[in-house]
Protein backbone atom coordinates (compact mmCIF):
# COMPACT_ATOMS: atom_id res chain seq x y z
CA UNK A 1 0.00 0.00 0.00
CA UNK A 2 1.58 3.60 -1.28
CA UNK A 3 2.16 6.20 1.36
CA UNK A 4 0.31 9.71 0.15
CA UNK A 5 2.15 12.47 -0.19
CA UNK A 6 0.80 15.74 1.92
CA UNK A 7 -1.29 17.90 -0.15
CA UNK A 8 -0.57 21.16 -1.35
CA UNK A 9 -3.97 21.95 1.22
CA UNK A 10 -2.62 19.72 4.40
CA UNK A 11 0.47 21.87 3.63
CA UNK A 12 -1.12 25.29 3.48
CA UNK A 13 -2.84 24.58 6.99
CA UNK A 14 -0.06 23.37 8.88
CA UNK A 15 1.07 25.51 11.95
CA UNK A 16 4.48 25.34 11.18
CA UNK A 17 4.11 28.90 8.93
CA UNK A 18 1.99 30.57 11.69
CA UNK A 19 4.62 29.61 14.82
CA UNK A 20 7.52 30.62 12.66
CA UNK A 21 5.78 34.12 11.81
CA UNK A 22 5.24 34.39 15.84
CA UNK A 23 8.96 33.56 16.97
CA UNK A 24 10.01 36.21 14.44
CA UNK A 25 7.60 38.53 15.97
CA UNK A 26 9.05 37.64 19.46
CA UNK A 27 12.70 37.98 18.01
CA UNK A 28 12.52 41.46 17.00
CA UNK A 29 10.08 42.28 19.92
CA UNK A 30 12.76 41.21 22.33
CA UNK A 31 15.63 42.74 20.33
CA UNK A 32 13.81 45.92 20.65
CA UNK A 33 13.35 45.78 24.59
CA UNK A 34 16.84 44.88 24.40
CA UNK A 35 18.01 48.25 22.75
CA UNK A 36 15.28 50.06 25.08
CA UNK A 37 17.47 48.94 27.92
CA UNK A 38 20.74 50.37 26.53
CA UNK A 39 19.27 53.66 24.57
CA UNK A 40 16.92 54.72 27.91
CA UNK A 41 19.66 54.35 30.20
CA UNK A 42 21.60 56.49 28.12
CA UNK A 43 18.72 59.27 27.54
CA UNK A 44 18.63 59.35 31.43
CA UNK A 45 22.03 60.09 32.18
CA UNK A 46 22.14 62.76 28.89
CA UNK A 47 19.19 64.41 30.43
CA UNK A 48 20.65 64.25 33.83
CA UNK A 49 23.46 65.17 33.02
CA UNK A 50 22.35 68.41 30.44
CA UNK A 51 20.78 69.74 33.89
CA UNK A 52 23.53 69.60 35.62
CA UNK A 53 26.15 70.91 33.15
CA UNK A 54 23.46 74.01 32.58
CA UNK A 55 22.87 75.16 36.21
CA UNK A 56 25.55 77.52 37.52
CA UNK A 57 26.26 80.32 38.94
CA UNK A 58 25.38 83.13 36.55
CA UNK A 59 23.51 81.67 34.09
CA UNK A 60 21.58 83.00 31.58
CA UNK A 61 19.09 80.28 31.61
CA UNK A 62 18.93 79.81 35.35
CA UNK A 63 18.86 76.35 36.49
CA UNK A 64 18.10 74.08 37.25
CA UNK A 65 15.70 73.21 34.26
CA UNK A 66 14.76 70.55 31.46
CA UNK A 67 15.53 73.00 28.70
CA UNK A 68 18.50 71.97 27.40
CA UNK A 69 17.24 68.21 27.59
CA UNK A 70 14.21 69.19 25.79
CA UNK A 71 16.30 70.98 23.08
CA UNK A 72 18.93 68.52 22.42
CA UNK A 73 16.39 65.79 22.24
CA UNK A 74 14.15 67.48 19.44
CA UNK A 75 17.13 67.93 17.09
CA UNK A 76 17.94 64.35 17.22
CA UNK A 77 14.17 63.36 16.61
CA UNK A 78 14.10 65.73 13.90
CA UNK A 79 17.35 64.53 12.41
CA UNK A 80 16.11 60.61 12.81
CA UNK A 81 13.08 62.08 11.04
CA UNK A 82 14.16 63.08 8.26
CA UNK A 83 16.94 60.44 7.50
CA UNK A 84 14.48 58.25 8.17
CA UNK A 85 13.85 58.42 4.45
CA UNK A 86 17.48 57.33 3.22
CA UNK A 87 16.83 53.97 5.03
CA UNK A 88 20.52 54.53 6.75
CA UNK A 89 19.06 52.85 10.02
CA UNK A 90 17.21 49.33 10.93
CA UNK A 91 13.94 49.89 11.75
CA UNK A 92 15.15 48.63 15.29
CA UNK A 93 17.85 51.25 15.77
CA UNK A 94 15.40 53.94 14.42
CA UNK A 95 12.89 53.39 17.15
CA UNK A 96 15.50 52.93 19.80
CA UNK A 97 16.92 56.06 18.98
CA UNK A 98 13.60 58.02 18.58
CA UNK A 99 11.27 56.35 21.02
CA UNK A 100 13.66 55.30 23.61
CA UNK A 101 16.60 57.60 23.66
CA UNK A 102 14.69 61.25 22.83
CA UNK A 103 12.07 60.23 24.63
CA UNK A 104 14.10 59.64 27.78
CA UNK A 105 16.17 62.55 26.76
CA UNK A 106 13.30 64.88 26.86
CA UNK A 107 10.75 65.15 29.98
CA UNK A 108 7.02 66.71 29.44
CA UNK A 109 6.44 66.22 33.58
CA UNK A 110 9.56 68.11 34.36
CA UNK A 111 8.31 70.94 31.58
CA UNK A 112 5.15 70.77 33.92
CA UNK A 113 6.72 70.84 37.56
CA UNK A 114 9.08 73.97 36.04
CA UNK A 115 5.42 75.49 35.24
CA UNK A 116 4.38 75.63 38.36
CA UNK A 117 6.98 76.24 40.57
CA UNK A 118 8.17 79.38 38.13
CA UNK A 119 4.03 80.21 38.26
CA UNK A 120 3.71 79.94 41.49
CA UNK A 121 6.71 81.47 42.92
CA UNK A 122 7.64 78.17 45.12
CA UNK A 123 11.68 78.56 45.07
CA UNK A 124 13.01 81.48 46.16
CA UNK A 125 16.29 80.65 44.87
CA UNK A 126 14.97 80.84 40.99
CA UNK A 127 13.66 84.34 41.46
CA UNK A 128 15.54 86.07 44.23
CA UNK A 129 13.83 89.51 44.46
CA UNK A 130 10.32 87.45 44.41
CA UNK A 131 7.17 88.72 42.52
CA UNK A 132 5.99 91.90 42.14
CA UNK A 133 2.78 90.46 43.13
CA UNK A 134 1.03 86.76 42.69
CA UNK A 135 -0.73 88.15 38.86
CA UNK A 136 3.31 88.15 37.63
CA UNK A 137 2.82 84.51 38.00
CA UNK A 138 0.81 84.19 34.72
CA UNK A 139 3.72 86.07 32.77
CA UNK A 140 5.76 83.37 34.55
CA UNK A 141 3.72 80.86 33.42
CA UNK A 142 3.86 81.88 29.79
CA UNK A 143 7.42 82.80 29.83
CA UNK A 144 8.28 79.25 30.41
CA UNK A 145 6.10 77.55 28.59
CA UNK A 146 6.60 79.59 25.29
CA UNK A 147 10.39 79.37 26.19
CA UNK A 148 10.16 75.49 26.19
CA UNK A 149 8.02 75.30 23.42
CA UNK A 150 8.93 77.54 21.11
CA UNK A 151 12.62 76.30 21.51
CA UNK A 152 11.55 72.54 21.12
CA UNK A 153 10.09 73.63 17.47
CA UNK A 154 12.85 75.44 16.53
CA UNK A 155 15.42 72.51 17.53
CA UNK A 156 13.08 70.01 15.70
CA UNK A 157 12.80 72.11 12.70
CA UNK A 158 16.35 73.03 12.45
CA UNK A 159 17.35 69.26 13.01
CA UNK A 160 14.92 68.69 10.09
CA UNK A 161 17.00 70.99 8.12
CA UNK A 162 20.16 69.79 8.91
CA UNK A 163 19.79 66.27 7.80
CA UNK A 164 18.20 67.90 4.51
CA UNK A 165 21.55 69.48 3.86
CA UNK A 166 22.92 66.03 3.90
CA UNK A 167 20.06 64.61 1.66
CA UNK A 168 22.87 65.19 -1.90
CA UNK A 169 25.41 62.77 -0.47
CA UNK A 170 22.80 59.80 0.18
CA UNK A 171 21.01 60.15 -3.38
CA UNK A 172 22.05 58.95 -6.47
CA UNK A 173 20.95 59.72 -9.98
CA UNK A 174 20.38 55.77 -10.89
CA UNK A 175 18.12 55.23 -8.70
CA UNK A 176 18.55 51.34 -9.08
CA UNK A 177 22.22 52.05 -7.19
CA UNK A 178 22.88 52.53 -3.65
CA UNK A 179 25.02 55.51 -2.67
CA UNK A 180 28.51 54.17 -1.64
CA UNK A 181 28.11 56.68 1.79
CA UNK A 182 24.59 54.93 2.64
CA UNK A 183 26.07 51.25 2.31
CA UNK A 184 29.11 52.47 4.68
CA UNK A 185 26.84 54.42 7.16
CA UNK A 186 24.50 51.26 7.12
CA UNK A 187 27.33 49.21 8.13
CA UNK A 188 27.91 51.31 10.71
CA UNK A 189 24.73 51.80 12.20
CA UNK A 190 24.22 47.90 11.51
CA UNK A 191 27.12 47.59 13.96
CA UNK A 192 25.66 49.55 16.30
CA UNK A 193 22.65 47.61 16.38
CA UNK A 194 24.45 44.41 17.35
CA UNK A 195 26.91 46.18 20.01
CA UNK A 196 23.99 47.39 21.95
CA UNK A 197 22.16 44.22 21.93
CA UNK A 198 25.22 42.67 23.38
CA UNK A 199 25.79 45.30 26.00
CA UNK A 200 22.58 46.03 26.80
CA UNK A 201 21.63 43.01 29.42
CA UNK A 202 25.54 43.61 31.35
CA UNK A 203 24.88 47.44 31.22
CA UNK A 204 21.72 47.21 33.09
CA UNK A 205 23.58 44.78 36.08
CA UNK A 206 26.04 46.91 35.97
CA UNK A 207 23.69 49.85 37.19
CA UNK A 208 22.14 47.04 39.81
CA UNK A 209 25.42 46.58 41.12
CA UNK A 210 26.31 49.75 41.24
CA UNK A 211 23.35 51.22 43.28
CA UNK A 212 23.37 48.17 45.38
CA UNK A 213 26.90 48.65 47.03
CA UNK A 214 27.79 53.04 46.48
CA UNK A 215 25.74 54.67 48.99
CA UNK A 216 26.78 58.05 47.92
CA UNK A 217 25.97 60.37 45.31
CA UNK A 218 25.79 58.08 42.23
CA UNK A 219 23.08 56.52 44.08
CA UNK A 220 20.07 59.00 42.41
CA UNK A 221 21.79 58.37 39.24
CA UNK A 222 22.06 54.90 39.25
CA UNK A 223 18.46 54.20 40.59
CA UNK A 224 17.53 56.51 38.08
CA UNK A 225 18.77 54.72 34.88
CA UNK A 226 17.35 51.50 36.31
CA UNK A 227 13.88 53.13 36.23
CA UNK A 228 14.15 54.84 33.18
CA UNK A 229 14.27 51.60 31.10
CA UNK A 230 10.42 50.34 32.55
CA UNK A 231 8.94 54.14 31.80
CA UNK A 232 10.48 54.11 28.20
CA UNK A 233 8.64 50.73 27.51
CA UNK A 234 5.51 52.04 28.86
CA UNK A 235 5.16 54.94 27.09
CA UNK A 236 6.35 52.40 23.76
CA UNK A 237 3.31 50.42 24.74
CA UNK A 238 0.96 52.77 25.69
CA UNK A 239 1.56 54.59 22.26
CA UNK A 240 1.46 51.53 20.39
CA UNK A 241 -2.04 50.45 21.27
CA UNK A 242 -3.98 53.68 22.00
CA UNK A 243 -2.45 56.14 19.38
CA UNK A 244 -4.58 54.84 16.88
CA UNK A 245 -7.95 54.84 18.61
CA UNK A 246 -8.54 58.79 17.78
CA UNK A 247 -7.95 60.25 14.11
CA UNK A 248 -5.58 63.74 14.93
CA UNK A 249 -4.89 62.86 18.45
CA UNK A 250 -2.14 60.82 19.70
CA UNK A 251 -3.83 58.89 22.73
CA UNK A 252 -0.94 56.90 23.51
CA UNK A 253 1.49 59.50 23.89
CA UNK A 254 -1.33 62.12 26.01
CA UNK A 255 -1.43 59.14 28.63
CA UNK A 256 2.27 58.50 28.97
CA UNK A 257 2.50 62.68 29.57
CA UNK A 258 -0.32 62.83 32.07
CA UNK A 259 0.53 59.31 33.84
CA UNK A 260 3.80 60.79 34.01
CA UNK A 261 2.82 64.14 35.03
CA UNK A 262 0.30 62.59 38.10
CA UNK A 263 3.43 60.49 39.49
CA UNK A 264 5.99 63.52 39.48
CA UNK A 265 3.45 65.28 40.90
CA UNK A 266 2.66 63.52 43.89
CA UNK A 267 6.57 62.44 43.99
CA UNK A 268 7.94 66.28 44.36
CA UNK A 269 5.11 66.42 47.09
CA UNK A 270 6.55 63.51 49.14
CA UNK A 271 10.24 64.83 48.69
CA UNK A 272 9.97 68.53 48.95
CA UNK A 273 6.44 68.88 51.21
CA UNK A 274 6.37 69.90 54.61
CA UNK A 275 4.89 68.36 57.67
CA UNK A 276 2.71 70.57 60.37
CA UNK A 277 6.02 71.32 62.78
CA UNK A 278 7.37 72.41 58.81
CA UNK A 279 9.83 69.01 59.31
CA UNK A 280 10.16 67.00 56.14
CA UNK A 281 7.45 64.06 54.91
CA UNK A 282 10.15 61.57 54.34
CA UNK A 283 13.21 61.49 57.22
CA UNK A 284 14.95 58.77 55.60
CA UNK A 285 17.66 59.87 53.91
CA UNK A 286 17.70 56.56 51.48
CA UNK A 287 14.14 56.62 51.05
CA UNK A 288 14.39 59.80 50.04
CA UNK A 289 16.75 59.09 47.16
CA UNK A 290 14.91 56.15 46.02
CA UNK A 291 11.80 58.50 45.72
CA UNK A 292 13.50 61.54 43.86
CA UNK A 293 15.12 58.98 41.78
CA UNK A 294 11.81 57.54 40.01
CA UNK A 295 10.92 60.73 39.41
CA UNK A 296 13.97 61.59 37.26
CA UNK A 297 14.17 57.98 35.92
CA UNK A 298 10.62 56.58 35.36
CA UNK A 299 8.64 59.73 34.75
CA UNK A 300 11.65 60.89 32.99
CA UNK A 301 11.38 58.08 30.43
CA UNK A 302 7.61 57.67 30.67
CA UNK A 303 6.86 61.59 29.37
CA UNK A 304 8.63 62.99 26.70
CA UNK A 305 8.62 66.57 24.94
CA UNK A 306 10.56 65.22 21.52
CA UNK A 307 7.59 63.21 20.33
CA UNK A 308 5.03 65.29 21.41
CA UNK A 309 6.90 68.38 19.45
CA UNK A 310 7.16 65.99 16.06
CA UNK A 311 3.54 64.95 16.15
CA UNK A 312 2.72 68.61 15.43
CA UNK A 313 4.89 68.14 12.16
CA UNK A 314 2.24 65.17 11.48
CA UNK A 315 -1.09 66.52 12.62
CA UNK A 316 -3.00 69.70 10.92
CA UNK A 317 -2.53 72.58 12.83
CA UNK A 318 -5.35 73.17 14.17
CA UNK A 319 -5.49 69.58 15.14
CA UNK A 320 -2.24 70.02 16.77
CA UNK A 321 -3.66 73.33 18.98
CA UNK A 322 -6.20 71.34 20.22
CA UNK A 323 -3.75 68.34 21.19
CA UNK A 324 -1.47 70.64 22.38
CA UNK A 325 -4.08 72.68 24.36
CA UNK A 326 -5.56 69.42 26.44
CA UNK A 327 -2.51 68.13 26.95
CA UNK A 328 -0.99 71.30 29.23
CA UNK A 329 -3.91 71.85 30.58
CA UNK A 330 -5.23 68.38 31.69
CA UNK A 331 -1.34 67.43 32.93
CA UNK A 332 -0.58 71.06 34.70
CA UNK A 333 -4.45 71.39 36.15
CA UNK A 334 -3.35 67.87 37.74
CA UNK A 335 -0.11 69.41 39.20
CA UNK A 336 -2.08 72.33 40.48
CA UNK A 337 -4.64 70.52 42.72
CA UNK A 338 -2.16 67.79 43.75
CA UNK A 339 1.14 70.14 44.54
CA UNK A 340 -0.61 73.46 44.62
CA UNK A 341 -3.07 72.34 46.93
CA UNK A 342 -0.27 70.95 49.58
CA UNK A 343 2.08 74.36 48.73
CA UNK A 344 -0.87 76.41 49.74
CA UNK A 345 -1.89 75.12 53.22
CA UNK A 346 1.61 74.03 54.44
CA UNK A 347 4.28 74.58 52.03
CA UNK A 348 7.40 73.25 50.19
CA UNK A 349 11.00 73.40 51.07
CA UNK A 350 13.06 75.82 48.98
Amino acid sequence: MEAKSPSKESLSSSPLPAIKASMSKFRAEFELMLAFIFFSILGNYSRMGLIQLTNYSGAYVRGPTVLWANIGACFVMGLMQEMKIFKLFSPLLFTALTTAYCGSVSSFSSLMIELFTNAANVSSARVPSGLPNRAYGIMQFLAVLLTQLLTSISSHVFGLLVAREFAPYFLDEDEEKTPPAVNRIRNITDAITKIVLVLSVPVLIVQIVLAGVYDNFSRSWTLSAIFAFPGAVLRYFLSKQLNHRIKHFPMGTFAANVLGTLVLAVITLVTKGKRSDDSAIIHSKTAETVVIALGNGFCGGLTTVSTFINECQILPFRRTMIYYFVSIFVSFSLVVVILGSYTWTKGLQA
